[in-house]
């Protein structure tokens, strides 16, 4: 039913300039409602709501979308999807079957990936790049990643000849998150709940996210995450677009799971 999609796929429409992900159809009459990445700070993709499926359904949505319209160079995903699940396995193999390269580090290799990710940033900023193709890192299901939550800034050494120690998961994801966007390397993240979310993600943090989704959730939590109570009362197969660089509350339909 996405028009600009198959006009995409079929040679019918331009692709577009920058990589956009088609999250679902809008209620009002426009286009489909849809999260870009510019590249410039803040252009990252933030989903919250204990809605498992749907979850999925927009990642691969985002996947499949950011694959037809601005091929990534790099599209990684770290699947945190219980094993015990009818979810299990689901967005790992959907995303496999794009023209993209596509990673899925498990839950033991995290911390050299979010390393080598860092590092790609830290590479891109150096040079200047502003022409290479975007790399995307997709968290589904951040509250299972323990390892990226704030650690302690007190602690101290024991010693004074001690050799430095690598960046710790939670600095290299923050550094991720606030460098990234500028020279092409963006997040897409789903967390359950908002009490998880801030478990990992400051306050402050969500400066990081100008572009937000939120399923049905209490008018408190709602009002945290996009500045208005309206996501307590959309419904089950609802959810709302926020963007906080317009100001702007889209109310759409997600898209289902795709077929098999």
């Amino acid at each position: 039913q996405n028009d600009q999609l198959a006009g995409v796929l079929a040679g019918r429409r331009p692709k577009p300039a920058v990589p956009l992900a088609w999250l679902g159809e809008a209620i009002a009459i426009k286009g489909p409602t849809e999260a870009v990445f510019h590249r410039r700070s803040g252009a990252n993709l933030l989903i919250v709501g204990q809605r498992d499926e749907a979850a999925t359904a927009m990642m691969i949505a985002s996947g499949i979308s950011l694959a037809a319209t601005c091929p990534p160079e790099l599209l990684v995903v770290l699947d945190g999807t219980p094993p015990d699940t009818p979810m299990s396995g689901l967005l790992e193999e959907s995303l496999q079957t794009l023209s993209v390269t596509v990673e899925c580090p498990t839950y033991r290799e995290v911390d050299a990936t979010l390393e080598r990710i860092a590092g790609i940033v830290r590479d891109r900023a150096s040079r200047d790049d502003a022409a290479s193709p975007p790399v995307f890192l997709l968290i589904h299901g951040l509250q299972r990643y323990r390892n990226l939550r704030a650690s302690d800034e007190f602690g101290f050494s024991s010693s004074f000849d001690e050799q430095p120690q690598a960046p710790k998961p939670d600095r290299l994801f923050a550094e991720i998150l606030e460098d990234g966007p500028g020279v092409g390397v963006h997040v897409i993240i789903w967390c359950d709940t908002v009490t998880n979310l801030m478990r990992t993600l400051p306050r402050q943090g969500l400066r990081e996210f100008e572009q937000r989704v939120a399923f049905q959730m209490g008018g408190a939590d709602s009002t945290q995450l996009i500045d208005s109570p309206e996501a307590a009362n959309i419904g089950l197969q609802r959810a709302l677009f926020f963007s906080e660089e317009t100001g702007r509350l889209e109310k759409f339909r997600p898209y289902a799971r795709p077929a098999d």
